[in-house]
């Protein structure tokens, strides 16, 4: 099919050929989600502090827009991490899942690495306990 045919086929139709999953676009977004969210950043300060909009924001952090190069470095001093630290910690995350991460237990996440490490244990003892979830060996 001629390119420019493709590009007038509907959005539905585009879509449903991309690869379903965990991309590492939807990794990379579940990370931004996470930083932002940690530093107490709303979409739209992030959005503003790299010169676009909430929407686009919001796009990187569902993986449906893959952050660009020319974007990457302003994003990375909005959140205060390096490129690599994007880079790296995707790189054998398969696992990582980003859509079962919702706003509360990212936050839940934030205010317990603030605790000790006492506290922690305890707390994850709580939640083995409420889940019937065994100890990790």
């Amino acid at each position: 099919m001629p390119r420019a045919a493709k590009l007038l086929q509907p959005t539905d139709e585009r879509k449903r050929r991309r690869p379903q999953g965990v991309t590492e676009d939807r990794r990379i977004g579940g990370l931004i989600k996470m930083r932002r969210i940690e530093l107490g950043l709303s979409q739209s300060e992030l959005g503003t502090a790299i010169g676009t909009s909430f929407q686009q924001i919001q796009k990187y952090e569902k993986g449906d827009n893959a952050v660009a190069s020319t974007r990457m470095t302003d994003l990375c001093k909005a959140l205060r991490i390096t490129p690599n630290d994007i880079f790296d910690w995707t790189h054998g995350a398969a696992d990582f899942n980003p859509g079962k991460y919702n706003n509360r237990v990212i936050e839940i996440a934030h205010l317990v690495s603030g605790l000790d490490r006492e506290m922690q244990a305890s707390i994850l003892d709580l939640l083995r306990t409420l889940t019937k979830t065994p100890p990790e060996v």
